[in-house]
């Protein structure tokens, strides 16, 4: 748990100085995902995405031909999917989900915690672990903000204080503490702009889809 704590404290500690605001939220290529669905397709289609006759869009991304799927609530658009358009083997899917982890964490844009994610091992059985075990493969990265509010700075100098402090007394219920205001900035700052990708199998061929979230915008059982 202390370990986790430090590289969580760590992340938070890295994070740009800026006044914090209620717009920073997710993007995909520089578009917030946000809004209504129409303006956002527009800015898509000025970047060359085109429309399709079953998804929203069709294009290139990442160096890969995809499909765009613009999901929304309450007429704000709080999810993007991008789905890689050409099905794939299952040597080839490895190699494109361990690359695509690589990518994430060579960016400076995106955080990855508490636990780095798993890379697929050489040799593994992918089909034989999704159909069989059902098994899902996927990994989440959270785009760092771009702004931060200086009253939450000056407290990470603290918690900083306790932790080290918690740890010395060995006091369990300061180490919680602690632990509960960290939980307090990831929350804050990353757990609404979650990016995460998973692999896709249909008849022994496989994709890959990314989704990009705005958390504050998604369902969160307020028509119930």
């Amino acid at each position: 748990m202390i370990i986790i704590m430090k590289k969580i404290l760590f992340i938070l500690m890295m994070l740009p100085v800026a006044v914090f605001g209620q717009n920073d939220v997710t993007t995909f290529l520089g578009i917030p995902v946000d809004g209504t669905k129409t303006a956002f397709n527009q800015k898509l289609k000025a970047k060359g995405f085109i429309t399709d006759n079953i998804y929203d869009l069709k294009g290139q991304f990442n160096g890969n031909d995809v499909y765009i799927d613009v999901q929304t609530n309450n007429n704000k658009v709080s999810r993007i999917v991008v789905t890689y358009q050409n099905l794939r083997k299952e040597s080839d899917i490895v190699i494109d989900y361990n690359n695509l982890i690589e990518q994430f964490r060579k960016n400076g844009r995106y955080a990855e915690y508490p636990l780095p994610n798993e890379l697929i091992e050489e040799g593994e059985n992918v089909s034989y672990q999704i159909t069989c075990k059902n098994k899902r493969y996927q990994a989440i990265f959270y785009q760092r903000p771009v702004e931060y509010d200086p009253e939450d700075i000056e407290n990470l100098s603290t918690i900083q204080e306790r932790l080290d402090s918690a740890q010395s007394s060995r006091d369990l219920s300061a180490n919680l503490k602690v632990l509960g205001d960290i939980n307090g900035f990831w929350r804050k700052y990353l757990m609404n702009k979650i990016v995460w990708f998973m692999i896709h199998e249909s008849y022994g061929r496989y994709t890959i889809a990314i989704f990009y979230e705005n958390k504050l915008n998604t369902p969160n059982g307020e028509d119930l």
